[in-house]
């Protein structure tokens, strides 16, 4: 890989480099169609979408067809790639975008739209449909930011939209045969077209209607059973495992709630198996439940019970709950699962601006959510609110103020943080038509709420106006704004939902210089002709339209789920049925994975517990990954080899594991050493067992048994070796360094800078040819980085430097000692 060489320069290399476990790595030779699929935002963040993961299953299965993966670089690699000619890549194979038959974004958030383009233009593939060539891939996006895809349709071929499971292989097997026959692109778009729920942009009329396509029944065969797991922390580093899709709740804001109609549950029992499998093959610690309405499951305990009863050592979690959802019961069901944080949404301050929104939930309701659950455990309590929403007046803001006050007389000590965001109008729901607030109000009542909500006692975020409106315009755009997303991705607009990089100077001028008024899309559209008329997402227009009109005259709409049906349109029955909560009763325990009694445990007292002490090494690919990702990464390998370890007491079951001296990113170990404790004799080849799951780049050396009460390795272990070359430093030079007792260098810190003395942390140094050997003190105030050093010798690092720990020792009355002899 030619980026690698570089790879020192970026701020976290581990995006880069690929080669995670469960990664598929095909011939290209050998099959018919190609997928890049790409995720516009950092690889931290789409490696955390469970959709990405499930096409790449579907995809991968077929002996016909490969998917490879490819992320947004950040502002720190895009110069490098651009300055040296390097294409941006799949992290599988490290093949250009150029050379697949389709790149298919997932577009999940609209202000991604410039990091779209911008890896189209770091692939050399044209950002404009009509500018690609026939050698040119087919460019296809789908996700939940596509159902009002005009603003960017002017750059994709065509558009999924819906549930992408059985399209993308009706894709490829329209795709296959023309390929075979050397077929033009516009005979492939034309083929395209006639798949249901895709849109060709290109060659479509306005009165052509596009039916969303959905899943009827959610097949346990298309969820991944072994899921690439990441060798750097994601942003949702657990195995996702989707219980239901769609929601019957009908909150008028949602646009989730209603694109993604109707609800289909699944199975219980597909469920267990789907995440057992998962977690066998992954080691991940962690199962989230994954639906917009969690406790909505027909058997959301059932599933949780069974989840606990058969997984060993791992926690369950899951997304934001309404804020009704914990009862009692709820949390009697989720006893001895971790309890750190509880995610609710009430969404508006007062009762009556929830009955508008139908987010039909009592303040009493809201209260006694939280104080269950803060005597159930859970330590912090996060709160959603929204701002701007259609009838909101001053008393609505206050009773924001009001509520979370009483929710703090409620919470007592725990942590209490309260999210505010702007509302934004989104296309397919009943307040599609209505009017964003101005910037400048929205400004005032965060700066109201800011200031009456007390910053000592309570943690508040907020959503900056600019960014809402974005979104809105986006959201509700034409074709027009085509110029406008690559007028701002010409003057810089990268990331724009990261806050440190949202710049709303450039979109100011962006629609300056294209001369189109953002406002006319943040505007009441009453009697207009909305840009997205022609997707039908099977809620009838007639039922979105009496929503709103219910909402301005106070009226609920209640849950098909508990009443009749409301005749949305979605669903291809009359009536949906909920089936009540029926809590399981166990009289056994019951092995999880063969269906027999559980043994006993045998517990030992503390006295019995044994120690084994682990030398490996890590090199290659794997130096560009973090100390933390390494533990990580053995612990996951652990549990998938079922090694039998202790584990620490308390909710978050963690392995007891000991490291030595962490080893930097960007260095590699040879001789590196873990401590791992048991509580039962040890009966398998540790080294073996490892060695067989890890990656190449990370091997076990030697393994043996340690005194359980020696002192630990960060307490032993006084002396680090490096080696670092190839490097220009004369003996005179390292001579001079040794003979003085203080060299001073410059080191920041959060809370500034301060000076420090390296010179009493080097113990030797010595030049061995072109490579300079160097022992580090590793003392209880601390030590120095290699790079500290490379500074005070004036030596310029390269991207030719190297730089190994080549081992440790502890200071023995003078005598070096390997700690793995200790």
């Amino acid at each position: 890989m030619k980026l690698e060489r570089y790879l020192s320069s970026v701020i976290k290399p581990g995006r880069y480099i690929g080669e995670e476990l469960n990664t598929v790595i095909k011939d290209h030779k050998k099959v018919d169609v190609k997928i890049a699929l790409c995720y516009p935002d950092l690889y931290e963040i789409g490696m955390s979408n469970y959709g990405i993961s499930i096409l790449y299953n579907i995809i991968n299965r077929r002996n016909d067809a490969l998917c490879e993966r490819v992320f947004a670089v950040w502002t720190d690699c895009e110069p490098i790639l651009r300055k040296h000619r390097i294409p941006i890549f799949t992290l599988e194979t490290k093949a250009a975008l150029s050379q697949f038959d389709i790149v298919g974004f997932s577009l999940e958030y609209e202000l991604t739209y410039t990091n779209m383009i911008n890896i189209l233009d770091l692939a050399g593939i044209p950002i404009y449909s009509n500018l690609r060539g026939e050698k040119d891939p087919i460019v296809i996006a789908g996700g939940t930011a596509v159902f009002n895809p005009e603003p960017f349709a002017d750059f994709i071929d065509a558009v999924v939209i819906g549930e992408g499971e059985e399209v993308i292989e009706e894709i490829i097997d329209i795709l296959k045969p023309l390929k075979s026959k050397n077929a033009k692109r516009k005979k492939i778009l034309e083929a395209l077209s006639s798949i249901p729920g895709l849109y060709v942009p290109s060659l479509h009329t306005y009165e052509k209607i596009v039916k969303k396509r959905y899943v009827k029944e959610l097949s346990k065969e298309n969820y991944p059973s072994s899921p690439v797991v990441p060798y750097i922390s994601i942003t949702h580093d657990r195995l996702t495992t989707e219980i239901m899709r769609g929601c019957t709740q009908g909150c008028r804001f949602c646009q989730a709630g209603f694109i993604s109609r109707p609800l289909r549950e699944v199975p219980i029992d597909d469920v267990i198996s789907i995440a057992s499998t998962g977690i066998k093959n992954t080691g991940w610690n962690e199962v989230s439940l994954l639906s917009l309405s969690v406790t909505e499951h027909s058997k959301i305990y059932n599933i949780i019970k069974k989840l606990k009863s058969g997984l060993e050592n791992t926690s369950i979690s899951f997304p934001s709950l309404r804020g009704d959802a914990v009862t009692q019961e709820f949390a009697d069901v989720l006893k001895d699962i971790k309890r750190t944080s509880l995610t609710l949404a009430p969404e508006a301050g007062t009762e009556r601006l929830r009955v508008v929104i139908n987010k039909n939930i009592e303040d009493d309701a809201i209260l006694n959510s939280c104080e269950v659950a803060i005597k159930n455990g859970w330590r912090k309590l996060k709160l959603y609110f929204m701002i701007g929403l259609p009838t909101e007046t001053s008393m609505d803001i206050e009773g924001i103020v009001d509520l979370v006050k009483r929710i703090r007389k409620v919470t007592g000590r725990s942590a209490l943080k309260i999210s505010i965001s702007p509302f934004v109008p989104k296309p397919h729901t009943p307040f599609q038509r209505m009017a964003q607030d101005s910037l400048e109000l929205l400004r005032e009542k965060e700066i109201y709420l800011i200031h009456e909500i007390d910053p000592k006692r309570i943690e508040i975020s907020w959503r900056e106006p600019e960014v809402s409106f974005l979104e809105t315009i986006f959201s509700r755009g034409d074709r027009s704004l085509s110029k406008v997303v690559e007028t701002a991705w010409r003057m810089g607009s990268r990331f724009e939902e990261w806050s440190e990089q949202f710049n709303f100077n450039i979109w100011k001028a962006a629609f300056d210089e294209t001369k189109i008024d953002p406002y006319k899309f943040t505007s009441s559209l009453n009697g207009e002709r909305l840009p997205w008329d022609f997707i039908d997402t099977g809620v009838k227009k007639e039922f979105l339209e009496s929503e709103e009109r219910k909402a301005l005259v106070g009226e609920r709409t209640v849950s098909c789920m508990v009443s009749s049906c409301n005749g949305c349109g979605a669903c291809d029955q009359d009536t949906v049925k909920r089936v009540g909560k029926i809590p399981l009763r166990y009289t056994e325990e019951y092995d999880f994975r063969f269906g027999r009694k559980k043994k006993k445990t045998v517990t030992f007292s503390p006295l019995s517990k044994r120690r084994v002490r682990l030398r490996f090494s890590k090199t290659g690919s794997l130096r560009f990954i973090s100390h933390l990702d390494t533990l990580q990464l053995i612990v996951r390998a652990i549990k998938r080899a079922n090694i039998n370890v202790a584990y620490k007491k308390g909710f978050r079951k963690r392995p007891q594991i000991a490291f030595g001296p962490p080893l930097p990113i960007f260095v590699s170990g040879r001789r590196e050493c873990f401590d791992l404790f048991f509580e039962q004799p040890l009966s398998m080849d540790l080294k073996s067992s490892l060695n067989r799951i890890l990656p190449k780049d990370l091997r076990i050396l030697d393994v043996r048994k340690v005194f359980i009460k020696s002192p630990s390795l960060s307490k032993i272990v006084s002396l680090l070796h490096y080696r670092i070359g190839p490097v220009e430093l004369g003996e005179k030079r390292i001579m001079e360094f040794l003979k003085q007792k203080e060299v001073f260098i410059e080191r920041k810190k959060k809370d500034g800078e301060c000076m420090i003395n390296i010179r009493k942390f080097v113990y030797s140094l010595e030049k061995n040819e072109n490579y300079v050997d160097v022992l580090i003190k590793f003392l209880p105030e601390g030590s120095i980085k290699v790079e500290e050093l490379l500074s005070s010798l004036n030596i310029q690092s390269s991207d030719d430097l190297m730089i190994e720990r080549i081992g440790m020792f502890a200071d023995v009355d003078g005598k070096l000692i390997d700690p793995f002899d200790y």
